[in-house]
């Protein structure tokens, strides 16, 4: 029983360290020295080098923002995932989607819990992208 104890109290120190503000401005220093994402090396590689781009561009707006995308329904594991499947197949984290590399992209925040992508293409159309947090 004592060995049980001591894995929940493992598991609960996890927990906070990982929901720390410090840890998380830690986090966004060390995201463009060594990702975790670019130390990965396999054969069937699953993340492509325009999906890192996007995630090394897509993370300090995702984690200025946290708090307000937690509030509207955001979970870490939805906006950073990386799935186990080569994309688009499997979950994928909203922080890999290639809309965070368009040139002059406008990214708001909906009322809604929406991260939406607005742009203007050569043709002079307007288009607009949006990503919801319950779908």
């Amino acid at each position: 029983m004592n060995r049980d104890i001591f894995t929940v109290a493992q598991q609960i120190k996890r927990i906070r360290a990982r929901n720390d503000p410090d840890n998380l401005t830690q986090e966004c220093q060390n995201a463009n020295e060594d990702s975790p994402l670019s130390s990965r090396k396999s054969k069937n590689r699953r993340i492509t080098g325009n999906m890192l781009k996007a995630w090394k561009s897509s993370r300090p707006w995702l984690l200025a923002r946290l708090p307000d995308l937690e509030e509207k329904g955001w979970t870490r594991t939805k906006l950073f995932r990386a799935g186990r499947f080569k994309y688009p197949c499997g979950s994928w984290g909203v922080a890999f989607l290639s809309n965070w590399l368009r040139p002059d992209v406008e990214i708001t925040l909906d009322t809604d819990g929406s991260i939406r992508w607005t742009w203007t293409e050569a043709t002079g159309r307007t288009v607009s992208q949006a990503s919801r947090p319950f779908i």
